[in-house]
């Protein structure tokens, strides 16, 4: 794919620096920060359950296995990072997929770059690295796989399959993105802008380009195998009864306006947040200093600018549509997985002009320097560590202190029970950490789950959403945190022993728990009126070493 020169020396370089990055994860294991939000309060513990129960690859089973959810609703198998995340340890799973997607991300965004964006110059191979570093520094969601830092692969793939050149590496590319990233998340819009390219290069090369076509239908192919389940469901009727038919949007026109600026300002949270000033800043200089626009980036700013206009028009769209409608359902704003790739490519193809004038090679490094700088800003695991270990304040728990193991082995020790005969609910802490300890939750958070389980579980926290309009809302017109929520709390799930929070009046339907066969409630912080409630308090769980302190009620039958 490369051949290594001198002039490959930056390129050689890069690998080295992205290695580099985790040299600290290396040596602190699971005492490493690992990313929560949509992670590890999801589809980690997700996956641990289902190692946990032999059904990482058995979907025969149609019976719940948390909650209402069965083994249907899960990913598939077919896809790296589940393969990664069963076949080693869950941490280093994880940390070998953060990996793989962060070097991927750096090769894809260097081809694509160095062979199609660049023009030959002394400086091209130096900028291609600098540009692709900065890429590959951005706080990627890994258990994404590629669905974002693999793009740059995937359309340098295309363009190669347009031009007729390396057609066996690029069917690789693809089937590789194919195999590695998600179709709801990025595939389907992957499909959707290469259609359209196919539509133009047609038009404009006036003839058929089967390659480049049939490329796509491979790309289809690999996607419906790797989401047989999925399209089974949807097409079987089984989607039309997800809580998510209630889905609707609740924010105002000024809230939606706002929202796309800051798109435009920096990307989304789940493409990883890649600060985009400091980019159109080196754009705007360029023009000034060299009195002349590149037409390519051009191009690139009004796809940036195209694709963000259009996610501000559907959710004004939203606001006038009909709840649980398709259009509500399913977000289709996701061409926002592609704002990283647009951004880094007009960074690079605006430094090889800048470069070029007086003192542009200075400008070009700061620049570069001040985006890896922001990418490791936004970085929530890496400030974590400079919180802890430099400024000596923890905020969020470490990987292993989240999971917390030894103490939830000694909370199952204590109430001694099959984790089928002991359905429990947690309190200020996300449920996904009592799941990924064994234990069987009637609350969680799922992508998709019972309409029906939805409206039952809200006879629980019904009086709590009552004293809290933001938290109604929250779960009436989303849900898919199905939580049991307390107004004195909000919707924050990570309360730490040392928090001093406590709540003084929960008014939780206990009646409505034993009819889920609720027996116990996990919670992080002491619960005052718990007798009110009918519930027994056994006692508390904590150790020097835990982040939580877990206050364990039992409900009497």
């Amino acid at each position: 794919m490369l051949r290594l020169s001198k002039k490959h020396l930056p390129f050689i370089t890069g690998i080295f620096l992205v290695i580099l990055y985790y040299i600290p994860v290396l040596i602190l294991g699971e005492n490493w920060y690992v990313i929560i939000l949509d992670n590890l309060d999801s589809s980690i513990a997700n996956i641990k359950m289902l190692k946990d129960l032999n059904l990482v690859f058995d979907y025969s089973s149609k019976e719940p296995i948390i909650g209402p959810v069965t083994r249907s609703a899960f990913r598939a198998p077919w896809d790296i990072t589940i393969l990664l995340y069963t076949f080693l340890p869950l941490f280093w799973g994880v940390i070998v997929n953060s990996f793989l997607a962060r070097i991927i991300a750096y090769i894809g965004m260097y081809l694509l770059l160095s062979r199609h964006v660049i023009k030959d110059s002394a400086h091209k191979y130096f900028i291609a690295t600098l540009s692709s570093l900065c890429f590959a520094f951005i706080a990627f969601y890994s258990d994404y796989g590629i669905s974002s830092a693999g793009i740059p692969l995937v359309v340098y793939a295309f363009f190669n399959l347009k031009n007729n050149n390396k057609i066996g590496i690029s069917l690789l590319c693809i089937f590789l993105y194919g195999i590695y990233s998600q179709l709801l998340l990025s595939g389907v819009f992957v499909g959707i802008i290469g259609v359209i390219y196919y539509l133009y290069i047609v038009i404009h090369d006036k003839k058929a380009h089967w390659i480049f076509i049939s490329a796509l239908f491979f790309l289809g192919i690999i996607y419906l195998f790797t989401n047989i389940q999925l399209v089974m469901d949807f097409t079987g009727g089984q989607i039309n009864t997800s809580h998510r038919a209630e889905f609707q949007n609740d924010s105002t026109i000024g809230q939606i306006i706002l929202s796309h600026f800051k798109l435009f300002c920096m990307t989304q949270i789940h493409t990883g947040e890649l600060i985009t000033i400091p980019i159109l800043l080196l754009f705007i200089y360029n023009w000034m200093i060299t009195k002349r626009t590149d037409k390519i980036s051009l191009y690139i700013l009004l796809a940036i600018i195209s694709i963000v206009s259009f996610g501000l028009i559907y959710h004004v769209i939203l606001l006038f549509s009909t709840p649980g409608s398709f259009i509500q359902q399913f977000q289709m704003d996701r061409f926002y997985f592609f704002l990283t790739t647009l951004w880094i490519v007009l960074l690079a193809r605006t430094a090889d002009l800048t470069i070029e004038n007086k003192g542009g090679l200075s400008i070009v490094i700061c620049t570069c320097l001040i985006v890896i700088g922001c990418d490791f800003i936004r970085n929530k695991e890496y400030m974590f560590q400079a919180k802890k270990y430099v400024l000596d304040r923890q905020t969020e728990p470490t990987y292993h202190q989240y999971f917390d193991e030894d103490l939830f082995a000694e909370i199952h020790e204590y109430i001694n029970k099959p984790r089928q005969e002991c359905p429990i609910v947690s309190i200020g802490m996300h449920p996904a950490v009592a799941q990924y300890n064994g234990f069987y939750c009637i609350d969680g958070y799922w992508n998709a789950y019972p309409l029906e389980y939805k409206h039952e579980f809200r006879k629980i926290i019904e009086s709590e959403l009552e004293k809290d309009n933001d938290l109604k809302n929250y779960y009436d017109h989303w849900g898919s945190r199905c939580y049991i929520f307390s107004s004195e709390l909000g919707k924050e799930y990570r309360y730490g022993k040392n928090c001093g929070k406590v709540i003084q009046h929960l008014d939780i339907n206990t009646e409505q728990l034993r009819k889920m066969n609720c027996q116990y409630v996990f919670s992080a912080v002491p619960i005052l009126n718990h007798k009110e409630l009918d519930w027994n308090f056994e006692r508390s769980f904590t150790n020097d070493n835990s982040f939580w302190e877990v206050y364990l009620y039992k409900l009497p039958y």
